[in-house]
C-alpha cells in the first residue's frame, strides 16, 4: 500500500471508508429487509427490470444473501471479494434501470416521472470507491484467513 504517508491523512482516510461502508452496508440492509415486507412489489420488481418471474420463496432467499452480504460489508470481511460483489450486485440492479437514468423525466416514453432511480448512481460510486480504497480501510474485521484467501484468488 503506497501513496500515503502522513499518518493523520490515513487515519482520515480510514474513518472516511469506514462511514461509507457504514452507510452503503445500511443501505444493502434495508434493501434485503424490503424483499421479506414487501414480497409482491418485489416479485413485480425483477419482472420489469430483469425480466424475471420470482416467487415469494425467491424473494425471501434473495432479501437473506442481501443480508449476508450486507452484513459483510459493514464488518469489512474479505474486502476484495466482498466489497467486488457488493459492486457487482449493485451495478446490475443500476443499470437495469437503464431507461429511468436516460429519460429521468419521462420526456420519450410518457410513463410515470421519478428521479429517485438516479439516486443509485452515487450508491454505485461509493462502492467503486469503497473498492478501489479498500487496502486502507483499517477499521474492518478482514483478518488474516480473509487476506491468505484473496491473495489465492
Amino acid at each position: 500500500m503506497n501513496g500515503i504517508s502522513d499518518p493523520r491523512s490515513t487515519e482520515r482516510v480510514s474513518l472516511a471508508l469506514l462511514i461509507l461502508r457504514i452507510s452503503l452496508g445500511v443501505f444493502l440492509i434495508i434493501w434485503a429487509v424490503d424483499k421479506f415486507v414487501n414480497v409482491e412489489p418485489t416479485s413485480h420488481i425483477w419482472q420489469k427490470f430483469y425480466h424475471l418471474q420470482i416467487g415469494a420463496s425467491a424473494s425471501y432467499v434473495a432479501g437473506a444473501l442481501e443480508l449476508l452480504l450486507a452484513a459483510a460489508v459493514l464488518l469489512g470481511l474479505c474486502r476484495r471479494i466482498i466489497y467486488g460483489i457488493a459492486f457487482i450486485v449493485h451495478a446490475v440492479s443500476t443499470f437495469s434501470t437503464w431507461n429511468q437514468l436516460l429519460n429521468p423525466w419521462a420526456v420519450v416514453s410518457g410513463h410515470h416521472i421519478n428521479i429517485l432511480f438516479h439516486a443509485s448512481v452515487p450508491v454505485l460510486a461509493g462502492f467503486v470507491v469503497l473498492y478501489l480504497l479498500r487496502d486502507w480501510d483499517k477499521w474492518s474485521l478482514s483478518g488474516c484467513v480473509c487476506d491468505k484467501f484473496e491473495s489465492l484468488v
